[in-house]
């Protein structure tokens, strides 16, 4: 008797032990050993990507251009030698998907896409390129939707006399776009920078008398109806208004 049961015990010895080799042996193998460094992993850094639709040289010619302008950051802690700016046509659409730019790491991180058409959209994203040529970072996806062309505004523009001042008077017809939510009249003088004359939300009065002249200015005036995201919907202008000396304000 009590060697069938010292054979009972011994059996279910082995038994368990043989049960909890397995698992340890896994674990030895699963395990860093003390002190080792986490496994290594392969995602990208963040690139922070945004474009938007801009409408360049608004006081310039009566038809301007739209535009997508793409600017992005540097990831950190990620040394970049060039950046490949991806576009997409009507995503998804893999067959489209072209490389419109590659820009150095060193140079503005800046691209402005000419080349939209209206009614289509278009994805960017931008992938970060190391030293040995392999993929370091990559950007978040941005879409942007070219609606219709503009919608011209009747504008005019006419030197007048105010409170024994010189001035220019503009005036401009009513957006019609239901996007249209404010106003913007802009000017260049004598080919320079644009400036802000005035803004109006899109009920707001839409005229208004720039006194500030000079004689023999050559001035350039235009109205922007903008979106509540900033896109451009409608334009009136350019008109172009010359001070003569012996009329112009001298303040």
């Amino acid at each position: 008797m009590r060697r069938s049961r010292l054979a009972q015990v011994l059996g279910a010895t082995v038994l368990v032990a043989a049960l909890m080799l397995p698992s340890a042996a896994m674990a030895s193998t699963v395990a860093p050993a003390a002190g080792g460094a986490a496994p290594a992993t392969d995602a990208p850094a963040a690139i922070a990507l945004g474009c938007k639709l801009e409408l360049r040289n608004p006081l310039g010619p009566a038809d301007p251009r739209r535009v997508d302008v793409c600017t992005w950051q540097a990831p950190v802690g990620v040394d970049v030698s060039a950046y490949r700016l991806w576009r997409v046509v009507d995503a998804p659409n893999p067959a489209s998907r072209t490389l419109i730019a590659v820009i150095a790491g060193a140079q503005p991180l800046r691209y402005v896409d000419a080349a939209i058409r209206s009614g289509h959209s278009y994805t960017y994203f931008v992938v970060g390129i190391g030293a040995d040529g392999k993929r370091v970072a990559l950007s978040n996806r941005v879409t942007i939707h070219v609606g219709r062309p503009l919608e011209i505004l009747a504008m005019a523009c006419a030197l007048t006399t105010v409170n024994d001042a010189s001035g220019v008077a503009c005036h401009w017809s009513a957006a019609t776009r239901p996007a249209a939510d404010r106003y913007v009249l802009i000017r260049s003088v004598d080919g320079g920078a644009r400036e802000r004359l005035y803004r109006t939300w899109i009920k707001g009065r839409r005229a208004f008398v720039d006194t500030d002249i000079k004689p023999g200015q050559t001035i350039r005036y235009a109205v922007l109806a903008l979106a509540a995201d900033g896109r451009v919907v409608s334009r009136g202008g350019p008109i172009v208004v010359t001070i003569p000396a012996a009329s112009a304000a001298t303040r």
